[in-house]
């Protein structure tokens, strides 16, 4: 048990809720931190923050990590998809209300099956279908009127 003496293990359920929890706060306080400095020095100051509680992570649990398996094409692609994501993410969010952009998450959910589909050829049940129309047709009704300002200009 070397490395573990301050752990605190959580079930799923309430791993979950802090999950969701953390996210939902997560472009409040961006949002606030850009009244202060710019998308890009946010970007920069909170993944120097994170990189430095990373490590700390890593050292404190003893987590061994194998460099030469590091380097390869999906880790790789996986780093520019979140740098490049995060860049538009913080841009949206400065120019946007923080509510709108809450859009994004239920996309999230329907462009993830649809990738996961095609890439990992995961199956998509009827459940998840159905699913997938009560979201579609839920943002419909959540942003009609921000739909219809887009298509009427």
């Amino acid at each position: 048990m070397k490395g573990h003496y301050f752990v605190i293990i959580l079930n799923d359920s309430m791993e979950f809720i802090f999950y969701i929890i953390a996210f939902s706060l997560l472009p409040i306080f961006q949002k606030i931190g850009m009244e202060i400095v710019s998308h890009i020095e946010l970007f920069v100051m909170t993944y120097f923050i994170t990189t430095i509680l990373l490590l700390l992570y890593i050292a404190f649990y003893d987590v061994k990590i194998d460099m030469r398996r590091m380097f390869n094409k999906n880790i790789i692609i996986v780093a520019l998809l979140l740098f490049a994501g995060n860049i538009m993410y913080l841009r949206l969010l400065k120019n946007n209300a923080s509510s709108w952009l809450v859009l994004s998450y239920p996309l999230l959910i329907v462009v993830t099956l649809i990738f996961s589909y095609y890439i990992l050829n995961e199956q998509i049940t009827g459940t998840q279908l159905i699913g997938l129309i009560v979201v579609l047709v839920g943002l419909g009704i959540f942003y009609h009127k921000d739909i219809q300002k887009l298509l009427h200009h």
